[in-house]
Formats: C-alpha cells, structure tokens, sequence
C-alpha cells in the first residue's frame, strides 16, 4: 500500500516537471528566434512511466516568420510610371524625366528607387529576349532584343504606329490633297509643298518623346530639337526622293524593254511624284518614325 501511494504521489510530480520544463523550452525556442509570429501546438503529455516520458512527449513549433521591416517589392513600372505594354524607348523616356525630378529636388533614396526600377525592368525583358515575348504576347522591343548586336542601319526608318487621332488626321489630309489635285490644274508643286510643311510638323511632334534631352551630356534644348527636326526632314525628302526615283525607273524600264514609254509619264509628272509621296508620306507619318 506504501508502494502504490509512492507511486501515485511521483506521477503528477513527473508531469508537473515535464510541463514545466516543456514551457521553459517554448519560452527559450520564442525569445532565441526573435521572430515576428510563432504558433506553438503541444501534443498532451501522458507519462505513464519515467522511461516513457521522452518518447511520448512531441513538441512541434510552426513558425510564420518574416524579416524585422520587411517591405513587399515594389513594382517597377508603377516607380516611373509607365505600363509593361509601353516600348523601350517610352520607359527610357520616363526614367530620364523622374531621375531628373528627383536630381532636382536632391533626394538621393529616390534616385536609388528609380535606377532600381529601371535595372529591373531592363533585366526582366532581357531574359526572355530569346523567346521574344516578355508578359503573354507582348514583344521585347528590338533595341533590347538585339542589344548586344550592331546595328548596320542606325538611321533607317523605324516601325512606331501613331495614335488613333494622329493615323485620322493624316488619312484625313492626304485624301483631301489627293482629292484637290485631281480636280485642279497646275497645282501639283504647291499641294506637295503643303504636305511636305504638313508632315514634316506631324513627325517633328511624333519624334519628341524619342529624343530625350541629354542632360548628362550638357544637351541644349535647340540642339535636341535639331536632331528631332533633321530626323523629320530626313524622312519626309527621302519619300519625295524615293518618287522621283520610281518615276525615273519606270521611264527607263520602257526604253530598256524597247516599249514606248506612255506619254502620261511625261505630261503628269508633278501629278505622279505628288500622288505617290502622298501616300507614302500617310504610311511614314502613321507607322514609321
């Protein structure tokens, strides 16, 4: 009877032992991890001998942690302000105009922020360069693309299509050039002064988000607007040029093939050189720049 009033007496003595030390243990594994969220679940302890308290007693620690002031990442093009669907060219843009903001009012930590949302965009488009596509269907844009290639033509035309408003506004005005130059008579030169000073304007404005002042570089304004302007020009007499020469070809084809050469060649001239850069002009101003 001793014996058994022993034994009754050093069981809750044991579980009162192992639960205290089981509460020691949590208070220890809390204050060394310094974490933010700890959840501990104990399973119950049932000790039915000494020996056996070791193999039944299970502690499991869940620990929902995160690091003391951490931040979720921000968003690139939310920093400069731009969509993932915009061209390379128009997220160089806005990287100048904030980093220039930022220059300006000194704030150090904002420029960081703004060339690391650049560097992120650009590394983000860069590994799926291969593939070609960055977010679904979206293109890489070829100056990323093919970065790392030289570019044989620097000053070819490039494809950048124009906005709604801007593709209707040149349709409008080469088909009412065309209309009135069907209809008058000797007015060819001054319809094609008109669309040449016509379009020359519309690239000169198309051009500008392109050509980003330099401020590193200590690039004036007029100097940035004598490269958008030499740019317009270029593309607008290189058209005319391109007429002329198709006129010049077309004559030369019928007297290389032994054929008359149809009088109207001759006679409407003006009229084909103005037709053709009419046209041409609506397909450059609206999809090239």
């Amino acid at each position: 009877m001793a014996s058994a009033a022993t034994s009754h007496a050093v069981r809750p003595a044991i579980n009162a032992t192992n639960c205290t030390t089981a509460s020691h243990l949590t208070r220890r594994l809390s204050s060394a991890t310094n974490l933010s969220l700890v959840s501990l679940r104990a399973i119950p302890v049932q000790c039915r001998s000494r020996s056996s308290v070791s193999n039944s007693h299970r502690l499991r620690v869940t620990c929902n942690a995160a690091k003391p002031g951490s931040q979720p990442a921000e968003d690139p093009y939310q920093v400069l302000g731009v969509r993932p669907l915009d061209s390379f060219d128009a997220i160089k843009v806005a990287h100048r105009r904030k980093l220039k903001e930022a220059e300006g009012k000194g704030d150090e930590a904002e420029i960081e922020r703004i060339d690391r949302a650049y560097d992120a965009i650009m590394m983000r488009q860069l590994t799926q360069r291969k593939q070609g596509v960055t977010f679904g269907s979206l293109k890489v844009s070829e100056d990323i693309k093919y970065a790392d290639q030289t570019d044989v033509l620097p000053w070819r035309p490039r494809y950048e299509k124009a906005d709604k408003k801007g593709i209707l506004i040149n349709a409008a005005v080469s088909t009412v050039m065309a209309v009135w130059m069907v209809g008058a008579q000797n007015t060819e030169w001054k319809i094609l002064q008109f669309l040449i000073s016509f379009y020359i304007f519309q690239l000169f404005m198309k051009l500008d988000p392109f050509y980003p002042q330099n401020t590193e570089e200590g690039e004036k304004r007029w100097q940035r607007n004598g490269r958008r302007l030499t740019r317009a020009l270029g593309l607008v007499f290189g058209v005319i040029a391109l007429a002329s020469l198709v006129h010049t070809l077309l004559i030369k084809a019928y007297s290389l093939a032994g054929m008359y050469v149809p009088r109207a060649l001759y006679t409407f001239q003006e009229t084909f050189i103005t037709l053709f850069t009419s046209v041409s002009l609506f397909f450059v101003g609206s999809f090239y720049r």
